[in-house]
């Protein structure tokens, strides 16, 4: 088994650090179709649930980093499930407020949450390009 370090700064922190940032501005970018087809409200829907899609892969990847530099302590454990069960029940929330005021628009902020999906699976295609560029 190989025993070379995975550098925290490497390519890796990189990409995770981009992610939030590529899903708000994919969210900004394709709300304005939504507004141009549609209305105000199901752009900014669309927006809002891009943006709470990045600002929840944001608060899971600043968790779970410090939850592994301290696997050790049960107390880190504990206290990180609970975040993570109250950043799951935040979620639900916001998509029940958003079902009952905008019940006929909950589709749009449901597709700009799931572009965090899209926004992931185009890292990870680029990301396996470019290993197989490097490895040519």
């Amino acid at each position: 088994m190989d025993k070379t370090k995975i550098s925290p700064n490497g390519i890796e922190q990189t990409i995770l650090r981009r992610i939030p940032l590529e899903i708000t501005a994919v969210s900004s970018l394709l709300s304005l179709p939504a507004y141009l087809l549609f209305d105000f409200t199901t752009a900014y829907l669309f927006w809002l649930g891009g943006l709470l899609g990045a600002l929840s892969f944001w608060s899971l990847k600043a968790s779970l980093t410090k939850t592994l530099a301290n696997l050790n302590q049960q107390k880190t454990i504990r206290l990180s499930l609970f975040w993570y069960i109250m950043r799951l029940l935040l979620i639900v929330l916001v998509f029940f407020i958003i079902i009952l005021v905008y019940q006929k628009r909950v589709l749009a902020f449901a597709l700009g949450f799931s572009l965090l999906l899209l926004v992931i699976m185009i890292e990870a295609i680029y990301g396996l390009i470019s290993q197989r560029k490097w490895k040519n």
